[in-house]
């Protein structure tokens, strides 16, 4: 039995909030990483570091990341593959 394809439609809703904080919040602003021009070995420590956090968190989260695409030296070929979602839970 073929399933039919599921229509969708997008659209754009305005900004409106998600969350009710109960406390205050606080920002953090930190300078560069250097995550872009990072070596592989680096690059993974800081992902695994930031899921670790994302994990460990029991209240809402907001992330904004501002970067200027283009500056600092080339970039690897390719993007490393990452392993099955198990292999990656099952390694923190």
């Amino acid at each position: 039995m073929v399933t039919p394809p599921l229509a969708l439609r997008l659209r754009r809703l305005p900004p409106r909030l998600v969350a009710v904080v109960a406390g205050e919040a606080a920002v953090i602003e930190t300078g560069s990483l250097g995550y872009l021009g990072a070596a592989g070995d680096d690059r993974r420590r800081w992902l695994t570091g930031f899921r670790r956090v994302l994990d460990a968190l029991d209240a809402p989260l907001q992330v904004l990341i501002d970067f200027v695409p283009g500056v600092g030296g080339a970039g690897p070929a390719s993007a490393p593959r990452l392993p099955a979602p198990a292999v990656r839970r099952a390694a923190d």
